[in-house]
């Protein structure tokens, strides 16, 4: 479940070679992973470009496909920037991270019981793992790790009612 991995055997295809003589503009925005039993060996990794501010998303399935998604329009404030992903920043591996929230989950959020898990690796002011639960009060707990020291950053807990309300 390693990252850098994944990350390596993408940027050393074949699709990828070809697709980034045609897209050099486009920069790593993401890494993106849903827990769960359909997508237990699928990540979506995205490059953005700036100049058409869209995302082309590359889907690794079981560490051997590649599929392309191409040209994605993204929902964002038009003056937002999306930043670049460092790869030299990513110094603790999705185990790790999902390790941490796992045990701040327990720590603050005990009476919680989720049912889904949603991990997005991105730069929102730090670079961190976003991880996101979905529990069976239909809560959302989010926690920002730092990719590069595991420190917990921010967490916090919305519910469906503040969801709707916002």
């Amino acid at each position: 479940m390693d990252i850098l991995s994944k990350l390596k055997f993408l940027e050393n295809s074949h699709e990828f070679k070809e697709w980034n003589k045609t897209y050099k503009s486009h920069y790593l925005v993401h890494a993106f992973k849903l827990f769960d039993e359909a997508n237990k060996n699928i990540w979506q990794i995205g490059y953005y470009d700036r100049s058409s501010d869209t995302i082309t998303t590359f889907v690794l399935e079981n560490g051997k496909e590649i599929k392309i998604i191409p040209n994605l329009e993204i929902f964002k404030q038009e003056k937002d920037v999306i930043k670049k992903l460092e790869v030299s920043k990513i110094k603790i591996n999705v185990q790790e991270a999902l390790n941490i929230s796992e045990a701040l989950l327990k720590k603050e959020y005990s009476a919680e019981a989720p049912i889904k898990t949603m991990l997005v690796l991105q730069t929102i002011g730090a670079q961190v793992y976003n991880i996101s639960y979905i529990t069976q009060s239909m809560s959302i707990i989010n926690i920002r790790i730092s990719s590069e020291n595991g420190d917990v950053l921010e967490h916090k807990k919305i519910t469906l009612a503040e969801l709707k309300a916002g």
